[in-house]
């Protein structure tokens, strides 16, 4: 009897070993194949030949996240959920921070999403990041500052309008990790220029 036919991905999948590969520099000698039924996309992860199941539980890496209300997080912006805001490659692929603001379970979360996104304010656990701070480490895409060069502060704004004229005037559009940064520090400014 034929399986039945899957209607959404990664719901079904099949799972199989290649193995009696020639070893790689880190002693891999087989391949552990993963290939979603419904979209026929295959993951292949390499793998020891002895690897037993506990093992290759741990491939999927997926870390159980849970999050509560007021919790702050990023948002992943899938392409198929925000056309628009990934319309380029250069454009952001995460947005927020954003609060939690309920927990239907732990796989699904309801997010205080501004009403121009114009979609759903439920989201999967799995497109939801923890919301670190303003402090938060980022990887960089460009190369680290070598030792012994100047470090210095690169501002790619080159308008001549002053930090006030730009805290009057927000840009509108997805918050990303660095515009969250810029909003801390003009808030800053503003509480600055209030007290004085």
């Amino acid at each position: 009897m034929p399986l039945p036919t899957p209607t959404f991905p990664w719901l079904d999948i099949s799972m199989d070993f290649v193995l009696g590969l020639p070893r790689t520099k880190k002693g891999r000698d087989s391949i552990f194949v993963v290939v979603d039924r419904f979209s026929k996309m295959a993951h292949f992860i390499p793998c020891h030949k002895t690897d037993d199941d506990s093992i290759v539980a741990e491939f999927k890496g997926r870390k159980h996240v849970s999050f509560k209300p007021g919790d702050m997080v990023w948002l992943h912006l899938r392409k198929d959920r925000f056309p628009t805001l990934r319309r380029s490659k250069l454009m952001p692929r995460a947005a927020g921070p954003f609060k939690v603001l309920t927990k239907i379970n732990d796989n699904a979360y309801i997010l205080d999403l501004p009403a121009e996104f114009g979609v759903s304010t439920s989201f999967n656990v799995a497109d939801l990041k923890p919301y670190v701070g303003e402090d938060e480490e980022l990887p960089s895409r460009t190369t680290s500052v070598s030792e012994g060069e100047d470090d210095e502060d690169i501002n790619y704004n080159t308008s001549t309008s002053t930090p006030q004229a730009q805290a009057s005037s927000p840009t509108l559009g997805p918050i990303t990790r660095a515009r969250a940064r810029e909003l801390n520090y003009i808030m800053l400014l503003k509480n600055e220029g209030l007290e004085e």
